[in-house]
């Protein structure tokens, strides 16, 4: 392909790339400003041609923006109109449209807008046919966008067909798909390409097209927190305020995957959404839910997160859930040590039962036997409590009898809690 500066729209050469890029069934206009395919990264899979084109009557040799002749400009809506394979596919009408628009953002001499502008009118493109065409082929192809969540820079692609899917397709085209798959993979696919990627405005759309509101509103939720997605998160939050849905927000979170989104734990703690009604009817609070979701691994990540609780209410500390556990009963339970540390210092009840009469080192004994990943980090999360040398404790975990209690030393305590985990 000859150079930028060398294009000329009188001679049959840029006929030729034109009808042969058009003969090619993948190739695209790229609404990328800056690309300038067929070189480079994309190589002969796109050709960025009304680029090109653009570049051609609008660059000097230097690559400095100069003059836009009218001729020129003329010769491109030529070229455009008599090329109908190439700058009609839906595509290219809605990446054509794109960079023109940008084209004409970027111009700052009102002579070269207005002939921008001109050629924007006389492309006569039919960009919303083109949109509603690409909504249908993006809601059939569900299941390919679902495959791109983890390919990396996707996220643009995804945003794009779903604004698309949003705005074109009806109520009834979306039953109709989940109808004709005989489920409802097709929302459900929408539900997490929204909460992962998408806002507000792309919930409130789907949201208008569902047909179990509630049900689309949780999909949402869950994927928005699987995802990451704290700005949509945040929305919802306020959304649930404003509707004086509250709990049923709360509730609805799902506390193992907030575990790996701290960023939304802390918005919560910063509005001091600490208590709230679990299903049980048991009143619950975030701290506990969080601890009983975690794994050992958790450790690092969710210690500065129960501080910050901490320090916003301490009564946190002793609270139990309908189990009768502690957060230093998790603390143990899932092999939390540094977090046992932070509980221990600040005045957690080193004996506190259980509604089974199980304390914190009680659960470490008793769960010697399973979950053996753990029983490393539980070992050193229990030790950290008989450490902390309180010799009642000692006597009623089994660990020393009354008699011997004034007698026994750490060590001698420590020795006989290894024994009994072995």
């Amino acid at each position: 392909m000859p150079n930028v500066e060398k294009l000329d729209f009188d001679k049959a050469t840029f006929d030729s790339v034109l009808t042969n890029a058009a003969n090619k069934p993948n190739v695209v206009i790229a609404s990328n400003f800056a690309v300038r395919a067929p070189y480079g990264p994309l190589k002969n899979r796109f050709y960025c041609v009304l680029n090109f084109m653009l570049r051609a009557v609008s660059f000097g040799k230097k690559g400095v923006g100069t003059t836009f002749p009218e001729k020129s400009m003329k010769a491109v809506a030529e070229k455009i109109q008599s090329h109908p394979a190439l700058f009609q596919k839906p595509a290219n009408v809605v990446n054509m449209h794109t960079v023109l628009q940008r084209y004409v953002q970027k111009a700052t001499n009102p002579k070269i807008k207005s002939r921008l502008e001109n050629l924007l009118l006389k492309c006569n493109l039919q960009v919303k046919d083109a949109e509603k065409t690409l909504a249908f082929e993006d809601l059939n192809k569900t299941s390919e966008l679902m495959s791109q969540i983890s390919t990396p820079g996707a996220a643009n692609t995804i945003l794009k067909a779903l604004g698309r899917i949003l705005e074109h397709c009806s109520k009834e085209d979306l039953a109709n798909k989940d109808l004709a798959n005989k489920d409802s993979q097709v929302t459900g696919n929408l539900c997490e390409l929204v909460g992962r990627f998408g806002n507000a405005e792309m919930t409130k759309n789907l949201l208008a097209k569902s047909a179990d509101v509630a049900s689309t509103k949780e999909r949402i939720l869950r994927n928005c927190i699987v995802g990451k997605n704290l700005s949509l998160f945040e929305e919802l939050y306020k959304d649930s305020i404003s509707g004086n849905l509250r709990e049923g927000f709360l509730q609805t979170v799902t506390i193992s995957d907030l575990v790996n989104f701290p960023e939304a734990v802390k918005f919560l703690v910063d509005k001091n959404e600490l208590r709230f009604e679990s299903t049980s009817s048991h009143p619950s609070n975030l701290a506990l839910s969080l601890l009983a979701s975690a794994k050992a691994t958790d450790d690092q990540k969710l210690k500065p997160i129960v501080i910050s609780m901490l320090d916003k209410d301490p009564t946190l500390i002793n609270e139990t859930n309908e189990a009768g556990f502690s957060l230093l009963h998790y603390g143990v339970i899932k092999g939390l040590p540094e977090i046992t540390a932070e509980l221990i210092a600040r005045g957690s009840k080193l004996g506190c039962k259980a509604v089974t009469g199980a304390t914190p080192v009680n659960v470490a004994i008793k769960l010697k036997a399973i979950e053996k990943d753990s029983k490393e980090a539980r070992t050193a999360a229990a030790l950290l409590i008989i450490k902390a040398g309180d010799k009642d404790l000692w006597v009623d975990e089994g660990l020393v009898s009354a008699t011997d209690k004034d007698t026994a030393t750490i060590e001698s305590v420590t020795s006989k809690f290894l024994e009994l985990i072995q």
